[in-house]
């Protein structure tokens, strides 16, 4: 009987223990791409449009001017 009721614990105590271990990871943070767009076309008129918002988002600005991220964060300038 104290053999069964340790063998029930121990799983039970594994689940809390893994379940304590997912929740105090920090959630991955979300990239605000709509505001990254805004700030490369600042000085260039005003950010007009996106396209293909994420990670290879184009951003297309009011003088002409298109920006494109690089796998580093970085922008890049497409067009003038």
């Amino acid at each position: 009987m104290y053999l069964k009721k340790k063998l029930t614990i121990v799983p039970v105590a594994l689940l809390v223990l893994a379940a304590a271990g997912c929740a105090s990871q920090p959630p991955e943070p979300q990239v605000d791409y709509k505001h990254i767009g805004e700030g490369l076309c600042r000085e260039h008129g005003g950010l007009v449009s996106i396209d293909m918002a994420g990670p290879q988002a184009v951003y297309l600005c009011r003088h002409g001017m298109s920006f494109q991220l690089s796998t580093d964060g970085a922008s890049t300038l497409l067009r003038y």
